[in-house]
């Protein structure tokens, strides 16, 4: 094992998951697409390709009945029913975990 040589200021991970035919629900699916392809317009508009990341998950262990969950590091806050129209919330919720 070997530690990286850099890794990003922020890191995004958006859960994709797809459940089908299951009691618990279809999972964050196209919601956590449709998310993630959002962030990552985002990310390359502020051009923060190298400095904020944002990553498809599987299951973060939340399933919102709406929307997706994602998991924001390194602050440690995990935001569900999350839609694309959230992004810019997202990265103010980055940046005031990381002021507290």
């Amino acid at each position: 094992m070997k530690k990286a040589p850099f890794h990003p200021q922020l890191h995004f991970f958006v859960c994709c998951n797809r459940r089908e035919n299951s009691p618990l629900g279809p999972g964050c699916s196209s919601n956590g697409n449709a998310v993630y392809a959002a962030l990552k317009k985002r990310v390359q508009q502020r051009g923060e390709i190298q400095s904020v990341w944002v990553t498809q998950t599987g299951c973060l262990g939340i399933c919102p009945a709406n929307g997706a969950t994602v998991a924001i590091y390194p602050e440690g806050a995990i935001m569900t029913e999350v839609d694309p129209t959230n992004v810019d919330a997202l990265y103010e919720i980055a940046r005031t975990k990381k002021a507290e």
